[in-house]
């Protein structure tokens, strides 16, 4: 027994030995005795890594030139798109252009653009994720919205009866630049709609570690796509042959101007309730 105990004893001593040996070139502080190649080698692999560590920290998030292109592309097309779909927003630019000048039109799509730009940063900074937190609010936005769209439908039905031979003007004669900008503004703001496309937007199209200077070029782009959308908008539907056409069948074109509004607002309504 004695003898196994001793043998057992020289084994282990030995593997000690052996496995020492081995990490002996990993230890900073190991004697001097230490070979001099492995002290070379391992202040080598550490230099190394501590390059990688630095490039690596630098270059996180960072696209390349033709990769940040391809983002930036990918994002200016679908806002391309999205102007081009009809919605609220179309008919507000077309009716404001078309019923009180280019002017107010572009007013309209400004105040449009702005409410987007906001929905754009709030969904960069993650803030609609809330939105799955709080249905309530989501509800009551979408009802404001489709509450706005109504009376919109309401206006322009009103002023089909109202309106002489000689006017062409869908509301109020003393719509201002101001109400312009602000029906333009509201109409987006209300509507959770354009917060889930740039959210939808960025969770397909933008990486996940994308860098704060992309995140700022995505939404110059979408800003300057969405007053460019809407000034075109607004300059189609105020030249002076397509005015002459709406002076010349006014009542039916502000017919459809109700009719689309209203049909917006009871489409919001209904599927705001709906979804809740």
């Amino acid at each position: 027994m004695r003898g196994q105990a001793c043998a057992a004893s020289e084994r282990n001593t030995s593997l000690k030995g052996r496995y020492k040996t081995r990490l002996t070139p990993l230890n900073l502080a190991s004697p001097t005795g230490r070979p001099q190649q492995s002290e070379d080698q391992h202040a080598r692999c550490l230099s190394a890594i501590r390059f990688l560590e630095k490039r690596y920290k630098k270059t996180k998030g960072i696209l390349s030139p033709m990769d940040t292109f391809s983002v930036l592309s990918t994002i200016a097309l679908v806002n391309i798109m999205g102007w081009l779909s009809p919605g609220p927003n179309m008919f507000a630019v077309m009716s404001a252009s078309l019923s009180q000048g280019r002017r107010n039109g572009v007013l309209t799509g400004l105040g449009i653009s702005l409410a987007s730009f906001i929905w754009a940063i709030l969904a960069v900074l993650g803030v609609i994720a809330l939105f799955d937190l709080f249905p309530q609010v989501v509800l009551g936005l979408r009802l404001m919205g489709a509450g706005y769209l109504l009376w919109l439908g309401f206006k322009a039905f009103r002023s089909v009866f109202t309106m002489s031979n000689g006017d062409m003007s869908l509301y109020h004669s003393d719509d201002s630049g101001f109400k312009a900008f602000r029906s333009g503004f509201i109409i987006c703001a209300t509507n959770p709609k354009a917060a889930l496309f740039f959210g939808s937007v960025l969770t397909a199209f933008v990486p996940a570690d994308a860098s704060n200077e992309l995140l700022i070029e995505i939404l110059a782009v979408c800003l300057v796509f969405g007053v460019s959308g809407h000034t075109i908008t607004a300059t189609v539907f105020s030249t002076d042959f397509v005015v002459q056409k709406f002076v010349a069948a006014r009542r039916q074109i502000t017919g459809v101007f109700g009719a689309t509004f209203t049909l917006l607002g009871v489409g919001a309504a209904y599927d705001a309730i709906r979804r809740f």
